[in-house]
């Protein structure tokens, strides 16, 4: 959903090169424009591109609203177009999830089906 980005943030461009060879962040940026740029979108990816998508947005400056105090939501910024969206990538969790001490983001996990994937191909 395109946002008003907080003024204490720092936006990355879509074009950004940490972010070039993001193939399934521009897939869903892209998506997301041609189907309706003010919507909400939510994809469900698998175990290995979550990692690679958590990986990528580690590498963009996160915006904390908790350290800022401010009332603009938590994420990455990320500006496309005329457009500024926040990306949060969280694992999704199912009734039973499993949890890993050794996963660097101790968060659950579950370990999709390679064809899962709800992203639209490009």
């Amino acid at each position: 959903m395109p946002l008003t980005s907080p003024p204490d943030a720092t936006v990355v461009s879509a074009t950004d090169e940490r972010l070039s060879d993001a193939s399934l962040i521009q897939r869903a940026l892209d998506h997301v424009v041609q189907r309706d740029p003010h919507e909400t979108v939510d994809f469900r990816l698998n175990s290995d591109e979550y990692e690679t998508t958590a990986e990528t947005l580690e590498q963009l400056p996160y915006y904390d609203r908790i350290e800022t105090g401010a009332s603009f939501p938590s994420g990455y910024y990320v500006s496309h177009g005329a457009f500024v969206y926040r990306i949060i990538c969280k694992p999704l969790c199912s009734d039973l999830p499993f949890v890993s001490a050794k996963n660097r983001r101790n968060s659950c996990w579950t370990d999709a089906p390679k064809d899962t994937t709800t992203l639209p191909e490009a």
